[in-house]
This record gives structure tokens, C-alpha cells and sequence, in this order.
């Protein structure tokens, strides 16, 4: 098994509280690779709070400045996952 999926809010990888869901080795179909729990309601609410709180500041980004920043926020995020 591989380390669960998780959402990515406010800065940190929160577990999800949601539907188990199982990912399968092509190769071995009857094998399960990773199991984890898609994100729920409680997640979504607490994404939803995230991005709010946090659309002030975005505004006063001009559209390209954020379209720079993004790749190397989630880039960082995948990092951080991966450790």
C-alpha cells in the first residue's frame, strides 16, 4: 500500500472523511495499491472556509502573477505529500 490520498486545505494534507476508495494494479487486478478516503463533506466546508478567507488577498494579484505562483505551490504540495 501506498501512503493514502489525502486534499490539500489551507496549507496542509487533510485525511478524507468520505468514501473509501481502492486503486488496482493493472497488472494484477486482484491486487489493491492504494486505499484511501475521498474527501467529504467536512473537507469540502473546511476548503470552502480556506478559499474564502483567502480570496481578498488573491484580488489584488494581477491574473498573471497568480498564474506563476500556482505550478509552484502545488509543486511544493507534492513535495511535502511525497516525504
Amino acid at each position: 500500500m501506498t501512503r493514502p490520498a489525502s486534499s490539500f486545505i489551507n496549507g496542509r494534507w487533510v485525511e478524507g472523511t468520505g468514501d473509501a476508495v481502492s486503486r488496482f494494479n493493472p497488472s494484477a487486478p486482484e491486487e489493491a495499491v492504494t486505499t484511501y478516503h475521498q474527501a467529504g463533506s467536512a473537507e469540502l466546508s473546511q476548503a470552502i472556509q480556506a478559499a474564502a478567507e483567502a480570496a481578498p488577498g488573491w484580488g489584488f494579484w494581477p491574473v498573471a502573477g497568480s498564474c506563476q505562483l500556482l505550478p509552484r505551490s502545488s509543486g511544493n504540495a507534492l513535495k511535502s505529500w511525497r516525504r
